[in-house]
């Protein structure tokens, strides 16, 4: 149970980071919030079905970092990865355990 929710502020945390990064044009929250969806990132790359694929999510949170004071449109659509993936991660999963249930 600590570790879901450690999990989930984290990842929370991070989503939040890359939008006040973004907002701000400030390239240190967003290479902060690539590091709080480390977790994730962790997660993923234990889950055969991502396998190494799961420690490039971060790398746009942080490219996004890169670019926020030359193109913030840019970095807009590269931190908008991160929650992007979270939504489509969660949505899998419930629909996965609806189906279960029913």
């Amino acid at each position: 149970m600590t570790v879901t929710i450690l999990f989930w502020i984290c990842t929370l945390t991070s989503i939040a980071l890359s939008a006040c990064g973004v907002s701000r044009r400030a390239p240190r929250l967003l290479f902060l919030a690539a590091v709080f969806a480390m977790p994730l990132t962790l997660y993923l790359v234990a889950n055969p079905g991502f396998r190494w694929g799961g420690l490039l999510l971060p790398i746009p949170q942080a490219l996004a970092g890169v670019v926020v004071k030359r193109s913030r449109p840019l970095a807009i659509v590269l931190a908008s990865v991160f929650p992007c993936f979270v939504v489509w991660l969660e949505t899998v999963v419930v629909m996965s355990n609806a189906n279960a249930a029913a």
